[in-house]
């Protein structure tokens, strides 16, 4: 067994690889959403909380350097882990609901009823190349059944002008995206990377059929981020 100065001087190897290794702004850079709409938004006293506008800012307040995103969420890079992981920010688990990160900020969940076949749309900036999706799947306890199962993932070639959600014709890409069943964690990192085929251009992505393992009649995600 090893002693622990050992496991001290790999863990800080660790860290170091990690701290050099890319970041999102190097790998590719989120891209911020200008407008989303889901199938259905929980309403908890706050209009604003649990609403598909969170991943909007969620993205839009997302600092590459830190790993952070302020009340949305994201609690920074993890240290003494494998390489291939470091580049992931974590997930905050809300076991202590902190007060700079309000739990109702953190994630989008739907109405109560609308967790069979829900969808997420977002409208981009402007006609992108995607490189990468991230997907952090909802990371509260107990309702885990809330977590999303599966989806799929849609991208428009068709669609190119601005202020077209609701209308737009997804006849790009088309791929069904598992989960892995995770349940409960802190520091959650991305459960889905999706990598676009190279020169896949979009300015709109949607992510529908959206099912949850059940058996909570909501469903829910904490973050989505789509890189260029």
């Amino acid at each position: 067994m090893a002693c622990p100065k050992v496991l001290l001087r790999w863990c800080l190897v660790l860290l170091v690889v990690a701290v050099s290794w890319p970041g999102p702004a190097e790998a590719g850079e989120v891209i911020v959403p200008v407008a989303v709409r889901a199938s259905s938004n929980q309403k908890d006293g706050d209009e604003s909380a649990w609403h598909v506008d969170t991943l909007r800012l969620g993205a839009k307040a997302f600092d590459a350097r830190t790993g952070t995103n302020g009340p949305f969420g994201l609690i920074g890079y993890p240290g003494c882990v494998s390489t291939d992981q470091a580049r992931y920010p974590g997930h905050d688990w809300y076991q202590g609901e902190p007060k700079e990160r309000p739990k109702p900020l953190g994630m989008w969940m739907t109405a109560e009823d609308g967790h069979k076949d829900a969808w997420v749309e977002f409208e981009l900036p402007a006609v992108i190349e995607l490189s990468e999706l991230w997907i952090w799947n909802w990371n509260d306890g107990p309702e885990i059944g809330r977590r999303v199962r599966s989806l799929v993932l849609r991208t428009s070639t068709a669609s190119t002008g601005a202020g077209q959600l609701g209308k737009v014709e997804y006849d790009g890409v088309s791929e069904k995206l598992v989960f892995r069943d995770i349940g409960h964690i802190q520091g959650r990192r991305p459960d889905v990377v999706f990598r676009f085929p190279k020169g896949t251009r979009s300015r709109y992505v949607r992510l529908e059929k959206i099912n949850n393992f059940g058996p909570d009649r909501m469903l829910g995600l904490a973050e989505v981020f789509v890189l260029k």
